[in-house]
């Protein structure tokens, strides 16, 4: 149901939110400072092997060693590389690596939800009747979980206690390195290499997919523009939903009827959006846009959201060429 993508878009709309909040936080006083890397540190999580870049830094003096927050299948930093480190002090010393990363990140996710709500309230029509779904919905996901723990301050408890293990990360004194798995700078190196490779492949493939699925968007997106400046508008009517199926999904489809001026027989045409459950009720009015010349080529107006979609599509092609031509030329500079 599309109230999933409303969930699912709330969510990652308040993650980035939160990322982009914690990285403009005034309350802590931090200080960059520039760190080293020094080492790679092998572990292994739920079956996967995992990379994390130890970066010493000096501290009042001292050398310090921090272990990232954020592990990798591939290294993504070379050992002697120069990287920034932020420092706070506070009840305890707290430092992470200061990634331009993080902050795409955070921006990305925030706008990803942002698209996945304005997708929901396309698709999903709001009524009474789906906002009582919804809420329902929601409240069904929320008490479920709930009932897990004994209240809500153990809920929150728990979810520190998880944060603090998976986002904060660690830092040793030059004593301490001992009951860490480092590898050796041999092998190290001969890793990195071999991931190179690969993640050079990776990025060729992902950047031409991108410019693929961009081409292809970006034609979609000027066909969408002709047909907006030639279209015509009137009123049409829906006379039937047509029900599509996916593995456990239905899928309804608006078939909408209106009266063109050079015909005497109704024209009939299916909109291109459909959602579960239906948007559109049977014998509902609706604004539609249509070619003169060709009455089939129509499609229900729904304003600024009309070239939403095409741009969406561009928009993530980009994104996609972007990342994977970041990948290829970082994994040039890792592995030289």
């Amino acid at each position: 149901m599309e109230i999933a993508l409303l969930i699912t878009g709330g969510v990652l709309f308040w993650i980035g939110l939160a990322m982009i909040r914690g990285q403009n936080d005034n309350s802590k006083k931090h200080v960059i400072i520039l760190g080293e890397v020094v080492g790679l540190i092998q572990e292994q999580k739920q079956g996967s092997t995992l990379l994390y870049p130890l970066v010493k830094f000096i501290w009042r003096g001292e050398e310090k060693f921090l272990k990232s927050s954020i592990g990798s299948s591939y290294a993504r930093h070379k050992i002697g590389q120069k990287t920034p480190v932020r420092v706070s002090e506070g009840e305890k010393l707290e430092a992470e690596i200061d990634m331009q990363a993080m902050k795409s990140m955070a921006w990305i996710l925030l706008l990803l939800g942002l698209s996945l709500s304005v997708i929901f309230f396309v698709k999903f029509q709001l009524n009474l009747f789906n906002l009582g779904i919804s809420a329902v919905i929601v409240s069904q996901i929320f008490f479920s979980n709930k009932i897990k723990f004994k209240n809500l301050a153990d809920l929150k408890n728990k979810m520190q206690v998880m944060l603090n293990q998976q986002i904060h990360p660690n830092i040793f004194t030059k004593e301490e390195l001992g009951q860490l798995k480092l590898l050796e700078p041999t092998a190290a190196k001969a890793l990195m290499k071999k991931q190179a490779v690969v993640g050079r492949r990776v990025g060729i493939v992902l950047t031409c997919l991108g410019l693929t699925c961009g081409y292809f968007a970006f034609n979609w997106h000027q066909k969408r523009l002709t047909f907006l400046k030639i279209a015509r508008a009137t009123t049409g009517v829906v006379v039937r939903m047509e029900e599509s199926h996916s593995h456990d999904s239905h899928t309804y489809y608006p078939i909408v009827q209106y009266q063109h001026p050079a015909t005497t027989t109704p024209i009939e045409f299916r909109h291109s959006v459909g959602s579960s459950p239906p948007s559109f009720h049977v014998g509902e009015k609706v604004k539609i846009l249509y070619d003169h010349d060709n009455p089939k080529e129509a499609m229900i107006d729904q304003g600024i959201l009309n070239q939403f979609f095409p741009l969406l599509c561009i928009a993530l092609s980009a994104l996609a060429a972007l990342l994977g031509l970041k990948m290829t030329t970082k994994q040039d500079k890792l592995s030289s």
